[in-house]
């Protein structure tokens, strides 16, 4: 009756990675952390937002929210990405 944690925080990071890829950066996932603010029941409607924060050099600050249809967050995620060495 609930989605499993693994799986929100998957999709979290899927939508933080496509917001960097949206501005042509190749970059991994170094460092994810996610606060689950309510229940996520499955076949309901939920709002997924994914954006960069800002840029250092190499390292990409990003977040990202999971909420429901009425706009209720229910997870919230920060997320460092690496763009790797040439």
């Amino acid at each position: 009756g609930t989605v499993h944690g693994g799986i929100i925080t998957t999709v979290l990071d899927e939508a933080m990675s496509k917001a960097v890829i949206a501005r042509n950066w190749e970059a991994l996932t170094v460092d994810l952390r996610v606060r689950f603010r309510g229940r996520v029941l499955p076949g309901k409607r939920l709002r997924l937002r994914g954006w960069v924060v800002e840029k250092q050099r190499r390292r990409i600050l990003t977040e990202a929210t999971l909420a429901t249809g009425a706009g209720v967050e229910r997870a919230h995620a920060w997320a460092t990405f690496l763009v790797p060495r040439s």
